[in-house]
């Protein structure tokens, strides 16, 4: 199968931004390709005791509703990959595009957005993002990525 849509989930970590380089290049290789740039804005999610009129709750559900700083910061993280992407694909044959998400998972929001519509053919994310436990080999995320996704999963450690 080639690929024509390819996610690159972004955290602006080493392994992402290598990520996003071996995206480029594959699509640069395949031509009419689309890579999906995208961030996840991971949602807090605070207990009933806590809930206060100050609080903005997402959908009846105990999350809190991104800051605008948050927003702000992943949209830059976001616009930052897609002009990386674009300066490493050289071609007028792949059309790079962004997208900032808020979930309560990141991972869930890889996977569903890779499922939405079916289009997405391949993703392609770094071993292990901006969170704790540097030590680990292969993060959180990238884990929950590989083992839910129902397209292929490239996972790409930086140098």
């Amino acid at each position: 199968m080639i690929p024509t849509t390819v996610l690159v989930p972004t955290d602006g970590s080493k392994p992402a931004k290598a990520a996003e380089v071996m995206a480029a290049e594959i699509a640069a290789a395949m031509g009419q390709v689309e890579i999906v740039v995208m961030n996840v804005i991971p949602m807090t999610c605070v207990s009933d005791d806590v809930i206060s009129e100050n609080i903005v709750r997402i959908k009846e559900t105990n999350y809190l509703a991104c800051s605008l700083e948050q927003q702000q910061s992943a949209q830059s993280v976001v616009d930052a990959a897609v002009k990386r992407v674009k300066d490493a694909v050289g071609t007028h044959h792949v059309t790079v595009t962004g997208k900032v998400l808020e979930a309560p998972s990141p991972a869930q929001a890889v996977v569903e957005e890779a499922h939405k519509g079916g289009a997405c053919s391949l993703i392609v994310m770094g071993n292990r993002g901006l969170g704790g436990f540097g030590s680990l080999a292969l993060g959180s995320v990238s884990t929950q990525v590989l083992h839910t996704a129902h397209c292929p999963v490239l996972i790409v450690k930086a140098e």
